[in-house]
């Protein structure tokens, strides 16, 4: 799926939306780019350009790497293809299922050259969430959890995923750094099982199990990712088999490699 850019408008009634989008557009595409590449890339003036970053980094829109002068995306636009839209559809009603099933709320996030961005959630009826991500959430890959896993799996070629400062939640809910060695063996068992699950549970009590989702019937071109955010009851903090299975299921019904079974 393509990144999405604004079409040029004249006389243009809203110029510094139009920059603004155009700058998130670039920043989606390429990736994380310093202000002298935006300004070649865009064509607009560096001082324009500077004070829509500021703007867009105060909002949470765009990051600054102080180490490399480096901006970044954390939300992403994109234009929507008919194919696309459908598998979202598609998605949105097999997420409803999951959810209600377990209680728990179900995300699905986009694969861009840029990494991983949350394009749609499902939440479950009259029951407490703690999963803090929303639509548009960029994930940071450096975190090694069951999302990080399957992209790092699935995505190709393991060099677009962070090599560098890997970390993940200890047992008392601290970030732990992780060595690569061991990141490798997590992605390795991740691409033979299909599935990955967090294995340990993040400060808000949230353990996510992640499956991915492929162009139809193509199992070589990552689409995306489905992922469940389970609330863990302190009596019972195990994996849950049950939720494997469904979201196994699910992932296949998405990829176009089974057909859902009519439960009525």
């Amino acid at each position: 799926m393509e990144s999405w850019s604004p079409t040029p408008i004249t006389p243009d009634p809203a110029p510094a939306l139009t920059r603004g989008l155009a700058i998130l557009s670039t920043l989606t595409s390429k990736g994380a780019t310093t202000l002298e590449a935006l300004v070649r890339e865009t064509g607009f003036p560096k001082t324009s350009v500077l004070r829509l970053l500021t703007a867009m980094t105060d909002c949470g829109a765009v990051e600054r790497d102080e180490l490399t002068k480096r901006y970044s995306a954390k939300i992403t636009l994109y234009r929507r293809e008919e194919t696309g839209m459908t598998l979202i559809h598609r998605a949105r009603e097999v997420m409803s299922s999951i959810s209600q099933q377990f209680n728990h709320t179900c995300e699905l996030y986009r694969h861009f050259p840029s990494g991983l961005t949350m394009i749609e959630r499902v939440e479950p009826d009259e029951v407490t969430v703690t999963a803090t991500a929303r639509i548009g959430h960029y994930r940071d890959l450096t975190e090694i959890e069951s999302l990080s896993l399957v992209y790092r799996a699935y995505i190709g070629d393991p060099a677009k995923a962070p090599r560098k400062g890997l970390w993940q939640w200890d047992e008392h809910c601290k970030a732990q750094s992780i060595k690569l060695g061991v990141v490798n063996q997590l992605i390795k068992e991740t691409a033979q099982q299909g599935f990955a699950f967090d294995l340990t549970i993040n400060p808000n009590g949230v353990r996510r199990y992640s499956v991915p989702v492929f162009r139809e019937n193509n199992s070589q071109s990552l689409w995306g990712i489905l992922s469940i955010a389970q609330v863990v009851h302190p009596a019972n903090p195990n994996p849950s088999p049950e939720i494997i299975q469904a979201m196994t299921d699910a992932g296949e019904i998405l990829s176009g490699q089974s057909h859902p079974v009519n439960q009525s």
